[in-house]
C-alpha cells in the first residue's frame, strides 16, 4: 500500500513530546476533550450511506469518510461531528447539526452580504446557543438579512458602533506603534463581537514592556483598545523535538495538516515554522507502518499565514486521518470564518485526542504572524503544530500554537485559505 496521506505518527514520538494542555487547568468551557463517538451510535438517527470495503481504500470517495471501527464508507462525517457537540454542550443535535450545516453555507453569504454592504455590515458570530447574530454599522438592511437566512437558519440583527474596516485601521495602528518600539513580544487581536482590539505584551529582553504598554493606554486613549503586559512570553509554537508525523535523522518533528498540490506536483503541507529541514513521512495506521521521503518546497511564516510544504515519494491523495485511524475526504476549504464557528483540530502530540471548540478571534497578529484566527480556550501541545484544522470534511486550517489574549491562552491556526497566497499551492480537494 503506497500512500502518503496527510499525517502520521512514530509511536515512541508519544513517549517523548512532553505532556499535553491540561483539561482541568483551563476549565471545561475552555477545552473539550477526545470525541467519543465516531460510529453513530449517538441517537442521531441515520448514519448515513454505508458501502462495505475490504481494506482502508486508496483514495476515500468525495464526500464520504472511512469508518476503521465498522470498516464501512460514508457520508455523515457532519453528522457525527454534531452529535459529539451536543453531547458535550447539551443542545439538541439538531440544532447543532442545523448550525454546522449553516455555517458552511455561510461561506458565500457572508462574502456576498460584505461586498454588496461594505459600509453597514460589520460581520456575524454565532452565540452560545449556536444562533447567529448579524452585526451592523447604522442600519441592518432587509435584504442582507435575507441573503444571510438563505444558510438556513434565522439571522438576528445588532447595530454596533465600528466598522469591520475600522477595527482593522484601528488593529494596524496598534502594530505599527508597537512595531515602532521594537517590541517582538506581543499579540494584537480583534474581537469583533465586543467592538475591541485587544493587546498582549510580553516581557522582552530588548524593551521594557511596561512602559510601552503605558505609553500605548496614553497614545489610543478612548479608542477602543485593552492593553495587557505580562511578564513572561505571549506566544508558543508548536514544534518540538523527538520523532514524530514529519521529521528529520535528529528527530526533529511537527504534524502534517492537508495534501496540497501546484500545478501538476502534489504534496503535503505542515506550518512553516517547523523548518526546511524535515526529510521525512511516517504513517503508523497501516500494518505494518508505511514511511515516506520528503523534498522541501517551498514556505514563510509572514503576513498570510505559517506554512511550508514538500514533496514526498508516495502518492499524495486528497483524504486527511482523525486520531482514532478515520480518514475523511477533503470536499472543499472554508473561505469565512465568524466568532462563533465550531471547529475540530488534532495533533500528534496531544494524540488520540480530538480537539473541539469555537472560533474566538478571526484576525490576529503575533509575532510577525498575520491572518491568524484563534479559538476562545486552549488545546493541543508542543508537536501538534501544522495538524488539521475542519470542520466535517472542510479543510479550514493548520495549527500553529497559542497566543495570550486578553489574559488567556487560546489555539491558533494558520487559514487555509491563504496558502496560496503565501506559497503558491492549494489545498487537493479531487
Amino acid at each position: 500500500m503506497n500512500r502518503s496521506r496527510w499525517i502520521a505518527v512514530a509511536s515512541a514520538a508519544f513517549l517523548v513530546m512532553g505532556a499535553s494542555v491540561s483539561v482541568a487547568s483551563v476549565g471545561p468551557d475552555s477545552v473539550l476533550a477526545q470525541e467519543a463517538d465516531f460510529t453513530g451510535s449517538s441517537g442521531q438517527g441515520s448514519v448515513g450511506q454505508l458501502a462495505p470495503v475490504s481494506d482502508v481504500p486508496q483514495d476515500v470517495p468525495d464526500g464520504m469518510w472511512y469508518d476503521p471501527e465498522t470498516r464501512q464508507l460514508r457520508a455523515d462525517a457532519l453528522a457525527i461531528d454534531a452529535a459529539a457537540i451536543a453531547e458535550r454542550t447539551g443542545l439538541p443535535v439538531d440544532t447543532v447539526l442545523a448550525s454546522l450545516e449553516a455555517q458552511l453555507q455561510m461561506d458565500e453569504l457572508l462574502a456576498v452580504v460584505g461586498s454588496r454592504f461594505p459600509d453597514t455590515f460589520v460581520g456575524l458570530y454565532w452565540n452560545e446557543k449556536m444562533q447567529a447574530v448579524a452585526q451592523f454599522k447604522g442600519q441592518a438592511p432587509a435584504e442582507a438579512l435575507r441573503i444571510l437566512e438563505a444558510s438556513g437558519v434565522g439571522v438576528r440583527a445588532e447595530l454596533v458602533r465600528y466598522s469591520a474596516s475600522e477595527l482593522d485601521a484601528l488593529k494596524d495602528q496598534v502594530l505599527r506603534a508597537i512595531e515602532g518600539r521594537g517590541l517582538k513580544e506581543r499579540v494584537v487581536a480583534i474581537d469583533s463581537r465586543n467592538q475591541l482590539v485587544l493587546v498582549t505584551i510580553g516581557r522582552d529582553t530588548a524593551s521594557d514592556s511596561i512602559a510601552i504598554g503605558n505609553d500605548l493606554r496614553e497614545a489610543f486613549g478612548a479608542a477602543p483598545v485593552v492593553i495587557d503586559t505580562v511578564d513572561g512570553p505571549v506566544t508558543t509554537e508548536w514544534n518540538t523535538y523527538g520523532g514524530g508525523a514529519v521529521g528529520t535523522a535528529t528527530g526533529s518533528v511537527c504534524t502534517a495538516g492537508f495534501t496540497v498540490i501546484s500545478g501538476g506536483t502534489n504534496g503535503v503541507a505542515t506550518a512553516g515554522h517547523c523548518g526546511s529541514g524535515l526529510s521525512l513521512y511516517l504513517d503508523p495506521f497501516p500494518n505494518p507502518d508505511v514511511s515516506h521521503g520528503m523534498t522541501y518546497q517551498n514556505g514563510v511564516v509572514g503576513f498570510w499565514g505559517d506554512f511550508e510544504w514538500f514533496t514526498t515519494t508516495g502518492t499524495e491523495v486528497d483524504d486527511f486521518y482523525l486520531p482514532n485511524g478515520a480518514l475523511r475526504d477533503v470536499s472543499g476549504v472554508k473561505n469565512t470564518f465568524a466568532v462563533g464557528d465550531s471547529l475540530y483540530w488534532w495533533g500528534w502530540a496531544s494524540f488520540p485526542t480530538l480537539w473541539n471548540g469555537t472560533v474566538g478571534f478571526t484576525n490576529v497578529s503575533a509575532e510577525g504572524v498575520s491572518h491568524l484566527a484563534c479559538m476562545t480556550g486552549i488545546g493541543g501541545a508542543i508537536g501538534d503544530s501544522g495538524g488539521p484544522f475542519f470542520t466535517g470534511s472542510t479543510a479550514a486550517g493548520f495549527v500553529w500554537g497559542a497566543a495570550l489574549i486578553n489574559g488567556s491562552w487560546r489555539t491558533c491556526f494558520s487559514q487555509a485559505r491563504y496558502i496560496d497566497d503565501a506559497i503558491g499551492v492549494s489545498i487537493k480537494t479531487s
